[in-house]
């Protein structure tokens, strides 16, 4: 049972004996003993974060042809878990575009929006609001334009779209954006979410 793969299962149980039963695709039924970061699945990388999708609320960016990182990278961590992780770093070039960026959840997924936590936030688009933190997912993660640092949390857009809500001490808060940080900011984060 030792790492087994989430996406190789159908459904698991567990019991407050540390007892799980499983049901694998096949429809075969087993119980072990085992934790339940053992059926945590792997990182499954889904490419660049604009290869994925990135656009913006006016105009997309350009994202820069030299750049250290662009990665995201999604994995299940049980039933309709998900964790989503994104790495930014740039180097020169691209164009900062208009208005708040706007980012594609990877493989397909769907944000539950119906979950409390997990209500979807188009409004406020360019503006300064305290008021983003309340719809901010379970987040961790930095940014910086190398004059500020702001902490990163995912803000449910659409079902499938995200803001990166950057709340920065002394400056803003604001998602970025072509005016709060832009295209040259350095940025990395993982957040958490229940899909459909």
């Amino acid at each position: 049972m030792a790492n087994t793969k989430i996406s190789e299962l159908t459904t698991w149980t567990g019991n407050t004996t540390g007892f799980y039963v499983v049901v694998d695709n096949s429809g075969l039924t087993q119980t072990y003993k085992t934790t339940r970061e053992n059926l945590i699945g792997d990182w499954i990388d889904a490419g660049t974060i604009n290869g994925v999708g990135w656009s913006a609320t006016t105009t997309a960016p350009t994202v820069p042809p030299i750049i250290n990182e662009n990665n995201i990278k999604y994995r299940n961590i049980g039933g309709k878990n998900w964790e989503v992780y994104l790495t930014y770093s740039p180097i020169s070039g691209g164009s900062n575009g208009s208005g708040d960026y706007l980012f594609t959840l990877p493989g397909g997924l769907l944000i539950d929006n119906t979950i409390q936590g997990q209500a979807l936030y188009p409004i406020y688009v360019g503006e300064d609001s305290p008021a983003f933190g309340i719809f901010a997912l379970t987040s961790s993660g930095l940014i910086t334009n190398n004059t500020v640092i702001g902490q990163t949390y995912a803000v449910p857009y659409l079902q499938n779209i995200f803001r990166i809500f950057t709340p920065t001490y002394g400056t803003g808060n604001r998602c970025w954006g072509s005016g709060f940080y832009g295209i040259q900011s350095p940025m990395h984060m993982s957040f958490t979410f229940t899909s459909i």
